[in-house]
């Protein structure tokens, strides 16, 4: 059986997903954890429009001993969960839980995360396609991990909120763009 070759779009969380919480505080259980607007809709639209949505994260709250990998991926299990409920989907979640001083890949601005899923769905028989693939995210170590990794780049307001900040682009705003350049391009060939 031949694999398949996908595009995907990577997403960073605090901020992107969640609402990231003040310097130094953390996301350390459920309870702190918020959905920012909008981004459900914007996963179920890149889910609809055959993109992998991969979420890459640097969690250095393990790395200080704040929190345990395992509260980290109970938390993205019921984030998964949650979105599964509304008809969205998570398809990876890679997560960094170095400090930045541990000189590690895998930590943005590094591509490890992303080469690691790329591993991962080449085992499962599906090649991403990293040159049709794009990395969103709120701060520059995401962005120059996307540039690193060969990705378009979208750079999205910290814990967007079209309420409180009508100009800032949040999630929605750019799984639009995406999916309406994709749109484009097919209606031109």
């Amino acid at each position: 059986m031949k694999g398949s070759v996908r595009p995907a779009v990577f997403l960073d969380r605090d901020g992107v997903i969640n609402r990231k919480m003040v310097e130094g505080h953390y996301v350390t259980q459920w309870s702190g954890f918020e959905f920012l607007t909008g981004v459900t809709e914007a996963i179920r639209l890149m889910n609809g429009s055959g993109y992998l949505v991969i979420v890459v994260t640097n969690q250095q709250c393990v790395g200080k001993g704040i929190v345990t990998m395992e509260a980290i991926e109970g938390i993205h299990l019921r984030m998964v969960r949650s979105l599964e409920e509304n008809g969205a989907r998570i398809d990876g979640i890679y997560v960094c839980p170095h400090l930045a001083s541990d000189g590690c890949s895998c930590r943005k601005p590094a591509t490890g995360l992303f080469e690691m899923a790329a591993r991962d769905f080449r085992r499962r028989g599906i090649s991403i396609d990293m040159v049709r693939s794009h990395m969103i995210g709120d701060s520059d170590s995401d962005i120059l991990a996307g540039e690193n990794a060969g990705l378009t780049t979208f750079r999205v307001t910290s814990n967007y909120d079209p309420r409180m900040c009508p100009g800032g682009k949040g999630l929605l705003n750019a799984a639009r763009s995406i999916t309406a350049n994709d749109q484009r391009k097919r209606m031109a060939m």
